[in-house]
């Protein structure tokens, strides 16, 4: 059984956020928060503090069908289905952190979006929901890359206002173990990088320098 963070004043990821052997990183400055609107509609709000990072968002919790193709025939099931419009990221502050090294801003906006997944995948556990529809401004390119890993499909969708692509996903426990491996995959790696270039990177060294002493804290 999974684990869910919610409704709490100050809820943690699973994995402290940057968590590292070599102490690198923000250690717990994500946090998120679920808020009820509703029955069926809830307020997702989600923190990097030590970046500078934010993301507010709404779930609704709805009966939608979903199709699937069994024994060679097509077949649609109603069942309970998250729907999440994923917004824009403001990125200026983290830029600014980060001295606009695009290789810093890259890697944790990628960190920071697994982390809301993880985290809405752990919410839709909790309400039963078996899958995910996450719609995105067609526009975030960037978002798309990271969570095709994970999608089951998706779709193009013009509206008169721009144009959408929704991603499907399962909640399943293989997607969030994937999602999860992902993570440590992911924060492995920009933790190597960011050893391997320090002595010709001053940014990644004052990173380094930075995020080392809040860790320790």
């Amino acid at each position: 059984m999974l684990k869910l963070v919610i409704n709490n004043t100050q809820p943690q990821s699973k994995q402290p956020f940057l968590q590292s052997g070599e102490g690198v990183g923000a250690k717990n400055s994500f946090f998120v928060n679920f808020r009820p609107l509703s029955q069926s509609l809830y307020a997702v709000s989600a923190y990097d503090l030590g970046h500078g990072l934010a993301c507010e968002m709404n779930i609704e919790i709805k009966e939608s069908y979903v199709y699937s193709q069994e024994n060679g025939e097509d077949c649609n099931y109603l069942v309970p289905m998250a729907l999440c419009n994923f917004p824009s990221i403001d990125t200026q502050r983290l830029n600014e952190k980060v001295c606009w090294d695009e290789y810093l801003q890259g890697s944790l906006m990628i960190q920071f979006q697994l982390k809301i997944l993880e985290q809405i995948l752990l919410f839709c556990e909790g309400k039963e929901a078996t899958h995910l529809t996450l719609t995105l401004n067609a526009h975030n390119d960037d978002y798309l890359e990271v969570y095709r890993p994970f999608a089951l499909s998706k779709e193009h969708i013009t509206t008169t206002k721009d144009d959408q692509i929704e991603i499907l996903m399962s909640t399943d426990t293989q997607t969030y173990d994937n999602v999860v491996d992902s993570i440590e995959e992911f924060d492995s790696d920009f933790q190597k990088t960011l050893w391997r270039h320090q002595k010709t990177n001053p940014i990644m060294r004052r990173y380094i320098m930075d995020y080392s002493a809040a860790a320790q804290l």
